[in-house]
């Protein structure tokens, strides 16, 4: 990606100092710490890396960037990824705008009270939108919508107001039906789930539709309670190119619902890792260029060889290590919210293998353990139930572990989950670099 002419970063260098100057004593030191990193960010002042081809010798510098939440730079994957996620979660209607906007004299309040504020901001907007969509006289259903917070104008004037994008169409009341969903004319419906149309056909008894909560067809089910796996005389997955798998009801008499079994297929489009059933044509509108996994061992045609990536996973020890063993009796072993937070991300991996290809690292040395298989050994450390840290040691903080890692990020950009394990290998080295000298300081805590 070629850098722009004319970066925010560009700007706070040449008119940085003077501006804090003009402002100084309104500005916050977080406001200041913002501004610095941003100006800081993917330059010398940071530090970097070399990165050197072994076999044409040529070397490219890459600066470390500051991870700064706010910065352009360090989000802008992050945003994509964003935008990418919410675009896959979709639904088949019609989509509406709408600003909720604050008002003047409650604007200025919100200066200087922005947490308090902006909570009640999004906690009425939201609510405003599922009492009107509920209502049988607009659209009598459950909606979801996506709030985003925008607290300045375009003309760059304090004007806090929150965009929603809200679908024209919910669960109905009941959360077994969807309102809204299918185009009907005259008995023939066109059903159509993650985009894609399933089919038309004329129904002769009324049929529901049930999904799950990620959004997935679990059910097509008759007032009856009558099932079927065709449309127009063909099987779906004959007809539709979907796998899909039967699950009984609890008699074993019937079937109950299908499940549509996700084909992820990782690759290389235009030189980048990619799920290829989460890419869309209108993003490439010149040529394509089509290739398997880098840094993979090539089993045929777009297919790679994973015995090395499963090896690696599996040497991390991923499953909670207790403390003792449990009965079953004793029920489950409870965490808190809090507790659950600090690793929930990192359980969200598809061992896509995406952070692999895109590694520099491990196409430089193939013994590195890897983005994911670190990623995975963090979220068992961060696991209140698990107490197998030190016996994970070995592996994650050996030279081929968290040492071997430059800090590119390359892995946490190509992530389509959005899980981040540039950052759980920094932060498993400063655990580890705390570990090392506590060593020294209690003689007692070594092995």
């Amino acid at each position: 990606m070629s850098r722009p002419p004319l970066e925010v970063a560009d700007i706070f260098r040449d008119f940085g100092p003077a501006w804090r100057q003009t402002r100084a004593g309104h500005l916050s030191l977080g406001q200041l710490k913002v501004m610095s990193a941003i100006e800081r960010c993917r330059s010398a002042a940071l530090g970097g890396h070399v990165l050197c081809c072994q076999a044409c010798e040529h070397t490219q510098i890459a600066y470390n960037s500051c991870r700064n939440r706010h910065c352009p730079k360090c989000q802008a994957s992050a945003a994509h990824r964003w935008l990418a996620a919410r675009q896959a979660e979709l639904l088949p209607v019609d989509y509406y705008h709408l600003v909720f906007t604050l008002p003047a004299p409650i604007s200025a309040l919100a200066y200087y009270n922005k947490r308090v504020i902006y909570g009640i901001l999004f906690k009425t907007a939201a609510e405003t939108l599922l009492q009107i969509a509920a209502d049988p006289k607009h659209l009598g259903a459950r909606i979801g919508a996506t709030l985003v917070l925008h607290t300045w104008g375009s003309a760059m004037t304090h004007h806090p107001h929150v965009h929603g994008i809200v679908p024209g169409g919910g669960l109905s009341i009941d959360g077994e039906t969807i309102a809204a969903i299918v185009n009907v004319n005259e008995g023939e419906f066109t059903v159509c789930i993650n985009g894609d149309a399933w089919g038309e056909t004329v129904f002769e008894k009324i049929w529901h539709l049930r999904f799950s909560p990620d959004g997935r067809l679990t059910a097509l089910v008759s007032e009856m309670g009558e099932w079927t796996m065709a449309v127009d005389g063909a099987a779906w997955e004959n007809k539709f190119g979907y796998i899909w798998e039967p699950r009984f009801s609890i008699d074993g008499a019937t079937i109950a619902a299908a499940v549509q079994q996700d084909m992820r297929y990782a690759m290389v489009l235009n030189g980048e890792p990619a799920l290829a059933c989460h890419a869309f044509l209108r993003d490439y509108p010149d040529r394509i260029r089509i290739e398997p996994l880098h840094n993979s061992p090539i089993e045929r045609d777009l297919v790679v060889v994973m015995d090395d990536f499963i090896d690696k996973l599996g040497s991390v020890k991923p499953y909670i290590v207790a403390k003792e063993e449990r009965d079953v009796d004793a029920g489950e072993h409870l965490q808190t919210p809090a507790q659950l937070a600090s690793f929930k991300q990192y359980t969200d991996c598809i061992n896509c293998l995406l952070c692999y290809s895109a590694c520099p690292q491990y196409a430089l040395n193939d013994s590195f353990v890897g983005p994911a298989a670190l990623a995975l050994a963090h979220r068992y450390n961060l696991d209140s139930r698990d107490i197998g840290r030190s016996a994970r040691e070995d592996v994650v903080a050996s030279n081929p572990g968290i040492w071997e890692c430059s800090f590119v990020g390359a892995c946490s950009e190509v992530c389509p989950k959005s899980v981040d394990p540039a950052a759980a290998i920094q932060q498993t080295k400063i655990a580890s670099s705390g570990d090392y000298f506590l060593k020294f300081l209690m003689p007692w805590r070594r092995k």
